[in-house]
């Protein structure tokens, strides 16, 4: 897509007839890989906050699989309300995966969570198209234009025309990282596919913390010594509870 560098448009729906869709990729596309093992971790940095807005529109992903590493930063652009199809993207291969996770612990960065999955990658009429098996969360298709589109619109109505043509059952658009639940990581059923890190869900800024609750309240009564970032449910239970008793806005 030279005329949208750095432009990724694709769609992602929960698949709902996988057999008789891989029946019909196999007789009307090309196979280019099969039984691809991914593994995806997502990680929140520590000055912005990737949870606060609702859809999830940015992430920083770090993939494992046979070819090696990969780092991906992606931006959706909001379109039709809460439905995206377009994002920036901007991803590079890390050759030394241990220096990129000390880097990120020393810069305080937090993992959210992790999906493994198994990816077949089809051709077909200027699109790639991905099945993935995920663990714990059930079958999806990934589109992706991949044709010499002169703007998104263009290329948003050539994939939905795809999916048509395809036959695909699928339902409402998602991206994982957006599958994680807001009950947080109390939910023993999502949890039985996805690991969740305890850092995924932060109750407070710390700025409106801190303008709530004198500094002296959080030290002497609760032992708190503001970090950088945020509050995080699981680390000071009673200061949650107190917190939640002032009727103090809360991000989620």
């Amino acid at each position: 897509m030279d005329n949208l560098k750095h432009i990724e448009v694709e769609l992602k729906f929960p698949l709902r007839n996988h057999k008789e869709l891989i029946e019909k990729l196999k007789s009307i596309a090309k196979l280019e890989k099969q039984g691809d093992f991914q593994k995806d971790t997502y990680f929140n940095p520590a000055h912005r906050d990737f949870l606060s807005k609702k859809p999830v529109s940015e992430w920083l992903r770090l993939r494992e699989s046979k070819k090696g590493f990969s780092l991906n930063y992606k931006k959706w652009h909001n379109e039709d309300g809460n439905k995206t199809v377009s994002c920036d993207e901007f991803e590079t291969k890390i050759e030394n995966l241990d220096a990129l996770k000390k880097l990120f612990e020393n810069l305080n960065f937090k993992e959210l969570i992790s999906v493994e999955k198994n990816r077949s990658i089809w051709n077909f009429k200027d699109t790639e198209i991905a099945i993935d098996e995920v663990k714990g969360l059930g079958n999806f298709i990934e589109i992706e234009a991949r044709g010499n589109f002169t703007n998104i619109e263009e290329a948003k109505k050539h994939l939905y025309k795809i999916l048509e043509e395809l036959g695909a059952e699928v339902g409402e658009p998602v991206e994982y990282p957006t599958k994680i639940p807001e009950d947080g990581i109390g939910n023993t059923d999502f949890n039985q596919g996805l690991k969740v890190s305890k850092f995924a869900f932060p109750i407070l800024h710390l700025d409106e913390l801190v303008e709530a609750i004198p500094l002296r309240t959080l030290k002497d009564r609760f032992g708190f010594n503001p970090p950088q970032g945020y509050i995080y449910t699981d680390t000071f239970p009673e200061l949650v509870k107190y917190v939640k008793n002032c009727e103090m806005r809360r991000l989620y």
